[in-house]
């Protein structure tokens, strides 16, 4: 995978998650690594933009993403149009490569569902995943978890899952879960 980005103070986590999944991917299907503009996808998303939508914030999921890389505004190199978390307006630039198939996996989160996003991390590279975030335990020694839970709630945070550990033992989590395991994901 490439390195974490930093969308800082920013609510783009919809647009790191994104570029993360298509760097690993092409990662994976050529070893050839790239560093994409975050700060282009979310700029060209905004109202100020001919192709964004008509809001000003922060604003965005993975299906505007999507719009702009099937539309071919890009990806563009992070050097061309580097992050800037208050940025406004970026230019539209040649996009470096035409992203012309995507893959919907259709989750109910069982046992298959697991399995169909191990074989599709071992196959692309990565998947990109929303999920309700809560800061409900402190960083420890720069290691992070959180317990996944099966009640219902509004997804809120966007993250690349990149890996598992099907032996991170269970007694790791504040709360307990049912068995052993854990994904690897990619934050930004």
């Amino acid at each position: 995978v490439t390195p974490v980005s930093d969308q800082l103070n920013g609510d783009y986590c919809w647009a790191f998650s994104t570029i993360a999944v298509l760097e690993s991917c092409i990662a994976k299907a050529t070893g050839l690594q790239y560093d994409f503009s975050e700060n282009n996808l979310i700029n060209l998303n905004k109202k100020y933009s001919s192709y964004g939508l008509n809001v000003t914030g922060q604003a965005g999921n993975a299906i505007n993403a999507l719009g702009y890389l099937l539309s071919w505004l890009g990806p563009v190199n992070e050097n061309d149009d580097a992050y800037e978390v208050d940025s406004k307006i970026s230019p539209v630039l040649n996009s470096l490569m035409h992203v012309q198939n995507v893959l919907f996996l259709d989750m109910k989160y069982d046992d298959s569902d697991r399995n169909s996003i191990k074989e599709a991390i071992m196959r692309y590279g990565a998947v990109g995943t929303s999920i309700y975030w809560m800061q409900l335990y402190p960083l420890q020694n720069s290691s992070s978890y959180y317990h996944f839970s099966d009640e219902p709630a509004l997804a809120n945070h966007a993250i690349t899952l990149v890996g598992w550990d099907d032996n991170y033992s269970k007694d790791n989590f504040g709360l307990t879960p049912p068995g052993d395991g854990a994904w690897i994901c990619k934050k930004s």
